[in-house]
C-alpha cells in the first residue's frame, strides 16, 4: 500500500461521510418542512 493511496482512500472516505451527511441533513429537513421541501424541488 502507498502512502499516496492511503491519502486518496481517506479523502475518498471523508467525501462519502460528507455526501451521508448532507442526505441525512436532507431528510431531517424533509420532516420539518416536507412541503417547502418539495416547492424548493
Amino acid at each position: 500500500m502507498s502512502v499516496a493511496y492511503k491519502k486518496y482512500n481517506k479523502v475518498t472516505c471523508k467525501r462519502m461521510l460528507n455526501e451521508m451527511k448532507w442526505c441525512l441533513y436532507q431528510v431531517e429537513l424533509l420532516k420539518i418542512f416536507p412541503l417547502n421541501w418539495l416547492n424548493l424541488v
